[in-house]
């Protein structure tokens, strides 16, 4: 994926975890603009209704937040979380935290 990887969560920052695995940066841009659920504040997210055995892991909060954070690393470490059955993401030190909000609804990147 190249040197620098993002995290893109809306709380993970406060505990240093992720359920989603780590991305292209310019994929997380543009998931920012793209993605229904991210880009419009109104836009729930998509049930798992096709996937009866999926189980919402330990922690997952599922009320969309006012604000994301994209933490930018060179690296990170994984482990399997035995209480949920899923991959926990431990992201590096952060090169940059990026933070986005709503503004009539629409996500929009704050400028530093």
């Amino acid at each position: 994926m190249g040197r620098w990887v993002a995290f893109l969560g809306p709380r993970n920052i406060e505990h240093g975890s992720y359920l989603d695995p780590p991305t292209h940066v310019s994929c997380a841009e543009d998931a920012t603009r793209l993605c229904p659920h991210l880009a419009h504040q109104r836009v729930p997210r998509r049930p798992d209704s096709g996937n009866p055995g999926i189980v919402t892991p330990p922690g997952f909060v599922e009320d969309k937040p006012d604000r994301w954070a994209m933490w930018i690393t060179d690296r990170y470490t994984w482990r399997i979380n035995p209480a949920a059955d899923t991959y926990l993401f431990l992201p590096g030190p952060a090169r940059q935290t990026r933070w986005w909000h709503y503004i009539d609804g629409r996500l929009t990147e704050q400028q530093s």
